[in-house]
Formats: C-alpha cells, structure tokens, sequence
C-alpha cells in the first residue's frame, strides 16, 4: 500500500491557470485524494463512502489521524493515508514565544485571519519541528507526510490571479532576520535604526 511516488497537483483551473494532467502513481493509476481535518461522521461510512467516490488517499490533521480506528479503517479500505504537518504555521507556539512571530516588511506579525506564521530562519524552531514530524511518523506509521506551509507566509487562498504582486506582504522583517542579514552583509544596524 506504500506509494513511491506521489504527485500532488493543484486546482490550477481554480486560479485560472491551465488544467494539469491527473497524477499518476508508480502503478500508473490515479491518486484520487480528500483532505479532511475533523469529521462527527461513523469512520466506517464515511471511508465507504470514499472509496465509492474513488477516493484512494487521504490527507489528515494529526488530530484526526490520532483517532482510535481512523488508520485501520485506512488500512482495511485500503486508503493511503498521509498526516498533514503544517511547517511554518504554528499557532501554539507563538502563542508560548511571541520571539518566534515571522515580520513584514511593514513591521507586523505575519498574520492574516487564521493564517500565523513563524519565522522560517530560527534553527531551534525548525529542528524542534523537524523532531515533531518523527514523532507522528514513529507513532502513526501513516503511509506518507504532507508536507503543509513550508514557504514565506502569505495567506494564499486569498491571493486573487490579478492581485498585483506587490500587495502580497514580505518576510521575515523579524530583529532575527535582520541581525542575520547584517551579519552576513557586513552592515552595522545601528545605522538603520
């Protein structure tokens, strides 16, 4: 049931972009996936119910993967099932240490609605993250880890085709970042202040 290879592919049609061909598989066949972070529904109907629409992969929240008989019933369906692991965006830990809120260029956290950014250079973050994502693999065992926010933040579904590039905000503006960048550039900060 373990895929070597898996193409994900976005709803290009949905941004206005060219349609992209299905994904294909090792075997050759479709990967037909749902991303799903909670449900109510009897976890045997609602894996029926997949399985009837095609779907043969699913993507997620650790939450929901956590649930008692959520990977059995993967299992017993035979449903791929891959964890969601959201990289950068890390609600409860910024709430624990305000330091590690990514910045805009404008001097503001990079949040926007629910969306809540980290930092993406702070090392101590990143391989704290790095040691979490084992963990769901060690414990969970799913068939694969759907690697989620691993960019610079932007909230992107709300990123229209037309918006002008230059409204999307920049990051990371962060005290970190930019001691960094003076370091490796050879700028005294003061002189920015």
């Amino acid at each position: 049931m373990i895929r070597r290879c898996l193409v994900v592919a976005l709803a290009a049609a949905a941004l206005g972009c060219q349609a992209a061909p299905v994904p294909e598989i090792a075997d050759g066949g479709p990967i037909v996936g749902v991303k799903i972070y909670d449900t109510e529904r009897d976890l045997r109907e609602l894996f029926a119910d997949w399985r009837e629409l095609g779907v043969d992969t699913v993507f997620a929240g650790e939450e929901l993967a956590s649930r008692e008989g959520f990977r059995a019933m993967a299992g017993e369906t035979g449903t791929d099932l891959f964890v969601i692991f959201p990289v950068f965006f890390a609600p409860e830990e910024l709430a624990e240490d305000p330091d590690l809120w990514a910045v805009t260029a404008d001097g503001e956290r990079a949040k926007e609605d629910w969306v809540e950014f980290a930092c993406p250079s702070r090392a101590d973050f990143r391989n704290r993250r790095i040691e979490e994502a084992r963990e769901i693999v060690r414990r969970l065992q799913p068939d694969g880890l759907s690697i989620d926010f691993i960019r610079d933040f932007v909230f992107w579904e709300m990123v229209a085709p037309d918006r002008d590039p230059g409204a999307i905000p920049e990051t990371c503006y962060c005290a970190h970042c930019l001691r960094l960048f003076a370091d490796r550039v050879g700028v005294d900060m003061d002189l920015w202040a």
